[in-house]
């Protein structure tokens, strides 16, 4: 695993979150959405990034709160118009993220043809784990993430599991 540096570096250095929506055909079409022939591209900002074991902080009054673990793709460097066959060449590292959606929210942004952002790009809704190598991940096409959620009477608790390793978020508290 990288030093905790890494992952500090990120949270202060990193510049934006580039999502990538609508690539699973299977969860596409659960939601009722037609699979695209390229996937979409939609932005978080950086004030959604969650260091491990903090506090996802679920805002009022929302009650539709999905979320995906995603492996999320460290860019090492400055990159603007690479070439598909150089681009792993930038790749810093990988980490561990929820993706957290208000799907109510997004459900209103859709239906009026405007970005997802204010859905997915709550404060405290991308938590990501510390940085891991690039040598600790030698097929990123060829991993097994999964997501167990334990949800006790009044908090959310999320494991994120994989081959890498743990990403724990403490708990998801509702206000009150």
């Amino acid at each position: 695993m990288a030093a905790a540096g890494s992952l500090q570096n990120l949270l202060k250095l990193g510049t934006k979150i580039v999502g990538v929506g609508r690539n699973y055909a299977a969860h596409a079409k659960e939601l009722g959405n037609a699979v695209p022939k390229e996937p979409v591209l939609f932005l978080k900002p950086t004030s959604s990034y969650l260091e491990n074991g903090g506090t996802i902080e679920v805002p009022h009054p929302l009650n539709s709160l999905d979320y995906e673990v995603e492996l999320a793709v460290v860019i090492g460097k400055t990159a603007r118009d690479v070439p598909e066959n150089t681009a792993m060449n930038y790749v810093g590292g990988y980490a561990l993220a929820l993706d957290m959606t208000a799907r109510e929210i997004q459900s209103v942004a859709k239906s009026a043809g405007l970005p997802w952002t204010v859905a997915k790009g709550q404060d405290t809704f991308t938590p990501i784990s510390s940085v891991f190598s690039v040598s600790m991940v030698p097929n990123p096409d060829n991993l097994e993430l999964w997501l167990k959620v334990y949800i006790p009477a009044f908090c959310y608790s999320a494991i994120i599991l994989c081959t890498l390793g743990i990403l724990q978020v403490n708990s998801l508290f509702p206000p009150n």
